[in-house]
């Protein structure tokens, strides 16, 4: 799951559901929301910037700075 951090809010309330994702198993990621607007998917694809992720999709190899594209196949490669 890829998403926007939408800033990431009060208390990383924009990343929240990371770590329950992470317990079940699920690589997930998010774009820095400067980088691509949110709720736009194709933005998202082609600008998207990761910002941060959990530990599934970091096992992964998804980095901080990795393209939407790349991170994408890291997570579905495991």
């Amino acid at each position: 799951m890829i998403t926007n951090d939408a800033g990431r809010g009060k208390d990383d309330s924009g990343i929240a559901a990371f770590a329950p994702l992470a317990e079940a198993g699920i690589a997930a990621a998010a774009v820095g929301t400067m980088s691509a607007r949110v709720d736009e998917t194709m933005s998202t694809w082609n600008d998207g910037i990761i910002s941060c992720m959990n530990d599934v999709a970091g096992s992964r190899g998804v980095l901080p700075g990795m393209g939407v594209r790349e991170a994408a196949g890291k997570m579905l490669i495991s």
